[in-house]
């Protein structure tokens, strides 16, 4: 991770910056959430970016207050308060994770964290763990996948990707 004055984005003038050699991507950190393109081209043919709106029980969303972002190393933080968004760049890819740090109040059985999608690509959601995401040819471009969640005592929990309001959403029960 390493702090750049200028990006290849047009609507993005500095951001941090993670360079990804082993699958050819490029990630922008902005504060609204992470900005991914294809690492050896100055004029990407496609781009896409996530961004975290909300978290709780359907009936209950968190609000989310601005970010504070730290780095250490490969690993870089959207701290907010209740909640910490992660990601690490290794030769694995870009892991992302959530740690919830005290559980919002439950309304139902199902935890949900809703994701805006901002890409010229097409999502399609695979399977429960799997989203793929496809360029104009058809191609798979990106995928989000090895979806695992687990509560403070290491002990994993069903979940699941979904749609939700043309968002996209992990459910956890």
């Amino acid at each position: 991770m390493s702090w750049q004055d200028q990006t290849y984005l047009p609507d993005v003038a500095a951001a941090y910056q993670a360079p990804n050699r082993a699958h050819n991507l490029r990630t922008y950190f902005t504060p609204e959430g992470v900005r991914v393109i294809p690492r050896d081209s100055s004029l990407p043919e496609w781009r896409w970016g996530l961004t975290l709106k909300g978290y709780g029980f359907e009936g209950n969303m968190q609000p989310l207050a601005p970010a504070s972002i730290s780095t250490v190393g490969n690993r870089i933080e959207y701290r907010r308060e209740g909640l910490t968004e992660w990601y690490v760049n290794d030769g694995k890819g870009l892991e992302q994770g959530f740690t919830i740090l005290s559980p919002p109040v439950a309304v139902t059985n199902e935890l949900v964290l809703t994701l805006e999608i901002d890409s010229n690509l097409t999502k399609k959601i695979a399977n429960n763990s799997t989203v793929e995401l496809k360029n104009d040819d058809g191609e798979t471009a990106l995928y989000l996948r090895n979806l695992l969640v687990e509560d403070a005592n290491g002990e994993k929990l069903a979940a699941r990707f979904k749609s939700i309001n043309n968002r996209l959403a992990i459910a956890v029960d």
